[in-house]
């Protein structure tokens, strides 16, 4: 009897703030392992914009990466950094 159970692929799904926050597209686990790769993600905007005289259509897509971050290694250096500014 075959099998139909349909394996679906997770995504890495990490954020990255800003104007629009963003989450990565990129399978889990990309970003670690002997060749690790930056989280990506796509923003695409749709604009119409209508006065007396004029229609404008503004169609944008954006590719963004960025690179993976530690975020406990980089929170820990940021409390070490600030303990000893204060020494």
């Amino acid at each position: 009897m075959p099998d139909d159970k349909v394996t679906v692929e997770q995504k890495c799904r990490a954020v990255k703030h800003g104007r629009v926050e963003l989450h990565c597209t990129k399978p889990r686990g990309h970003d670690s392992g002997d060749d690790p790769t930056w989280h990506e993600a796509v923003f695409t905007e749709h604009q119409e914009i209508g006065y007396d005289g004029a229609h404008h259509v503004v169609d944008l897509r954006e590719v963004v990466t960025w690179e993976p971050v530690d975020h406990v290694a980089e929170a820990t250096r940021h409390l070490l950094a600030g303990r000893n500014r204060d020494a």
